[in-house]
């Protein structure tokens, strides 16, 4: 019975989610979440021996310095970036810089939340079909530097064939459009319709281009389920069309040029994967190509899926369970506890299974919204006595019913503090009573 109502009362914020209100401050954790990740994307031109290189990239604002400006009288504020590009050959050699300079702004009420906003974009360039190193550096105001990262060029020539990056994305529910993951060799775990892209130039007719994916198991501290996984195709055909890329928002897109179902006459092609949803599952991969005539193994890859933005409550398998006490019966709580340290990761998902709102994927919403409050909890309740502020009286009510429609706060002649949640949704208000450096959920009355 425990389980059906938190189930019923996640399914009725999910629904309300959108009802918010005013003096409820949110400050978000400006700080962990700096994030900046690559991903390159390479492909065999159609009538020489070069690639056509597009380095995407995204980074987290929270990276920069945002200021107000001097004479400026609105309350805004600026961020400058610059966005530094060098490309390198085997032996260390610059062949190639590239910068943009971007200028980025905000007003001073909404300073806090670009910690969670983003910026993406892409540098295009060609160069000779050879191994080359790909440096981006990010600098602040100042021409400060503050973040690098290396990716590399490494494109797979084998008897005639010419092998560019796997495309790590998802597909649109329109034709051929695509969400690329910009994350180097990574697909995104929250995204539906996983897909990898294969760009190929042939000679000759390549024929069928046959795939194996395969789990790796290896030891590593993130969250993972290892799940035996084998799972092998025929890749199928997708255009002989170059494509294009377009930034919406803080995403990349990939769009073919022309809609081309059928194989034509040109030398370089691309093929897609899909990964089917059963066996997307947060752990690493490798990736086996084929080629027939006769069937030869052509590339290897290793790839993972990943979750980028996971819940800092989640990232402790032991620390998420704990939490769980909340909405589990005492049974399938200490039977959680009871699995070995190996086993913990799969128990773990396959008890919030029940939870789950959308059954078609195997990630998990309600998990997903559940250990975000969890975050948001630890950081915004916590007290002098409480340094855990997800384990607090408020905390407990944030995370099982999420933000309330209203909150009063007042100071009693006796000099109580009282703070009152109401959710209207839920027809209850919850009365918190300031006691003992902590504050405590004093009663709950119905509306």
């Amino acid at each position: 019975m425990k389980v059906f109502v938190v189930f019923v009362a996640l399914l009725v914020v999910f629904k309300f989610a959108s009802i918010c209100q005013d003096n409820f401050e949110q400050h978000y954790y400006n700080d962990y979440r700096k994030l900046f990740t690559l991903q390159p994307i390479y492909i065999p031109t159609e009538g020489s021996d070069s690639l056509d290189i597009f380095l995407t990239y995204r980074f987290s604002l929270n990276h920069l310095t945002f200021e107000k400006n001097r004479g400026d009288f609105v309350d805004a504020l600026t961020a400058v970036a610059m966005v530094e590009l060098i490309v390198r050959d085997t032996f260390g050699l610059i062949r190639k810089t590239i910068t943009r300079l971007d200028t980025f702004k905000t007003n001073l009420i909404d300073q806090d939340f670009k910690s969670i906003e983003f910026a993406a974009n892409f540098f295009f360039f060609r160069m000779p079909s050879k191994k080359l190193s790909l440096e981006l550096n990010l600098f602040d105001k100042g021409r400060v530097k503050i973040v690098s990262r290396k990716v590399e060029v490494n494109p797979t020539i084998f008897d005639g064939i010419v092998i560019g990056s796997p495309i790590y994305s998802s597909k649109l529910d329109e034709d051929l459009k695509f969400s690329l993951s910009l994350s180097t060799n990574q697909l995104d775990f929250t995204k539906k319709n996983k897909t990898i892209l294969i760009p190929i130039r042939a000679e000759n007719p390549l024929g069928k281009l046959h795939f194996k994916i395969k789990s790796v198991d290896e030891k590593t501290r993130n969250m993972t389920w290892k799940k035996n996984v084998s799972y092998e195709g025929t890749a199928k055909f997708v255009s002989s069309r170059y494509f294009t890329l377009n930034v919406v928002s803080d995403q990349v897109m990939l769009n073919f040029t022309e809609e081309d179902f059928s194989a034509g006459s040109s030398k370089v092609n691309t093929y897609i994967i899909e990964i089917p949803e059963n066996i997307a599952y947060l752990q690493n991969y490798q990736m086996e190509l084929f080629v027939e005539s006769p069937k030869v193994e052509v590339a290897k890859y290793n790839f993972r899926i990943f979750w980028e933005n996971l819940p800092l409550t989640l990232r402790n398998v032991r620390y998420a369970i704990d939490l769980m006490h909340y909405i589990v019966t005492d049974d399938v709580f200490n039977d959680l506890l009871d699995k070995k340290e190996e086993d913990l990761w799969s128990a773990f998902f396959d008890v919030w299974k029940k939870f789950d709102v959308d059954t078609t994927t195997i990630f998990n919403e309600a998990m997903e919204e559940f250990y975000s409050r969890a975050d948001f909890a630890y950081f915004n309740f916590k007290t002098i006595d409480e340094k855990d502020g997800a384990k607090t009286s408020r905390g407990k009510i944030y995370i099982l019913y999420g933000k309330p429609s209203f909150v009063d706060r007042k100071v009693e002649k006796d000099g109580r503090i009282e703070e009152v949640w109401v959710y209207y949704r839920l027809k209850q208000k919850f009365i918190f009573v300031f006691r003992e450096s902590k504050y405590i959920l004093d009663k709950i009355v119905d509306l």
